[in-house]
């Protein structure tokens, strides 16, 4: 899990569509300082977010805090990173931890609860036109890189 986290994320202000992200950064940790009280874990986080829609952000919220609880109940994490980053293209999130891990990919891990919450995920991923990957081995953690065309991040859902 080697991505850096040098730099608090800077909000462009030059354009209409932007706003205010820090609320999602601070959401999260909001939700890992409650879980932390009754799992023992610790969150690094990373976000570099010029402008999304506010349906994009609550989507963010949702994948993060959904993954954040995989790691934590399914997987035994007790180091999580999450980074955010946007450019021109794109907008990727890249997430990590030191859980449990599994082998050969989402089929093969172990429980169906754990494979269940996994494919909800990965669900929501495809409902943005999302790709991803998932690097995982057992006992050795996970990571899973999550792309996101940026006329999908800036696109409101109704």
């Amino acid at each position: 899990m080697q991505f850096g986290f040098s730099e608090k994320y800077r909000v462009n202000t030059d354009t209409t569509e932007t706003f205010d992200t820090s609320f999602l950064e601070n959401d999260i940790q909001c939700f890992a300082d409650v879980l932390g009280k009754e799992k023992d874990f610790r969150l690094e986080s990373e976000f570099h977010i010029k402008h999304i829609s506010r349906s994009f952000e609550d989507f963010l919220y949702r994948l993060v805090t959904d993954l954040i609880n995989k790691s934590v109940y399914s997987f035994q994490a007790s180091r999580l990173r999450v980074c955010i980053r946007q450019n021109m293209k794109c907008l990727i999130v890249l997430y990590g931890d030191n859980g449990t891990g599994f082998n050969d990919g989402i089929d093969s891990v172990d429980l169906p609860d754990k494979q269940v919450k996994l494919n909800l995920i990965l669900s929501r991923i495809k409902e943005y036109r999302g790709i991803y990957s998932i690097r995982s081995r057992s006992g050795e953690g996970m990571i899973m890189e999550m792309v996101f065309d940026n006329v999908e991040v800036k696109k409101e859902k109704i």
